[in-house]
């Protein structure tokens, strides 16, 4: 158990963590890693295909195909039309952790 913090829960249950990620798209069976950080959504997601909804498995590689994905936390709607982060600093962090978000991925 980790360090105790007055307001945060010991857990989550099952229920709100998935309410959490669904109303951002994301589902149990297509997430391999979710991370949330002050700049945004970190994801590593399975690739589902169309036809059946079943995960598409990549023979080359021997394992299910992953994409990395960011949502951005911006201050209005229009600024993902713009392009527009918090601020430089935090997309230089967005890119930094993508690149570890693909070096992990490209790992498992």
């Amino acid at each position: 158990m980790s360090k105790t913090i007055s307001g945060v829960p010991e857990c989550i249950l099952r229920e709100d963590w998935t309410a959490m990620f669904t109303q951002y798209g994301f589902t149990p069976e297509t997430i391999a890693s979710l991370e949330f950080h002050a700049d945004g959504v970190y994801a590593v997601v399975f690739e589902v295909n169309p036809e059946h909804g079943g995960l598409i498995f990549d023979q080359a590689s021997e394992g299910f195909v992953k994409h990395r994905v960011f949502i951005p936390v911006v201050e209005d709607p229009e600024d993902v039309e713009k392009g527009i982060h918090r601020s430089p600093a935090m997309t230089a962090f967005a890119k930094q952790r993508l690149d570890e978000l693909n070096e992990e991925a490209d790992c498992g």
